[in-house]
């Protein structure tokens, strides 16, 4: 097993432990498994636009409303977090659906 590295969530504050190769994880495994909901829930929306930022929930500027992920945070931080769950989620649920292509093959 790897190193064990102590982190301090980047959306809740929260401490948390990652392993290994996992040293780039930002956020805890709670934070992301809410996002993650979410990100789905929305998907399955529409992607609405947000009025406040769905990592810190700060108000947004009208001028800045809109739809997409930079539009539904407040600044670069924010996005980048909501960027890397979004791409994290989207990774997992394409290889959960090539799987059984995977498993055909060996």
């Amino acid at each position: 097993m790897g190193k064990l590295w102590k982190k301090t969530c980047a959306i809740c504050g929260n401490d948390f432990e990652v392993y290994g190769s996992s040293y780039a994880q930002k956020y805890c495994n709670t934070c992301r498994d809410k996002y993650f909901k979410f990100l789905d829930e929305w998907a399955k929306a529409g992607y609405p636009i947000k009025t406040h930022c769905v990592i810190c929930g700060a108000p947004l500027p009208k001028r800045t409303r809109g739809a997409g992920l930079k539009k539904a945070s407040c600044d670069g931080e924010c996005y980048k977090l909501l960027t890397t769950l979004y791409q994290q989620n989207a990774r997992i649920k394409r290889e959960d659906l090539m799987a059984p292509r995977y498993r055909l093959l060996k």
